[in-house]
């Protein structure tokens, strides 16, 4: 899950000037962001880093998010190889 935290901007005639209006969005996964998510992770603790991932989906299907998820939980993967 992810805090947005944004501002609106609008014009307000009566003042004369532009007001902004700050606003909180609590945005969750949809089940194919998570899926994913999770698939990479578990790609990644069997093969280890140095690899090549591909995140394919259609226009406003939230890449974006799902990105910024995917490398917060994966610069907090330890990765423990062993021989």
């Amino acid at each position: 899950m992810h805090l947005s935290r944004e501002v609106d901007k609008s014009w307000d005639p009566y003042k004369d000037e532009v007001v902004e209006k700050p606003k909180e969005l609590l945005i969750f996964p949809r089940y194919h962001q998570l899926a994913s998510v999770r698939k990479i992770r578990d790609q990644v603790r069997v093969e280890g880093t140095g690899h090549h991932y591909l995140i394919q989906h259609t226009t406003g299907s939230g890449k974006s998010y799902e990105i910024g998820w995917l490398s917060h939980l994966l610069t907090s993967l330890i990765l423990i190889r062993r021989p």
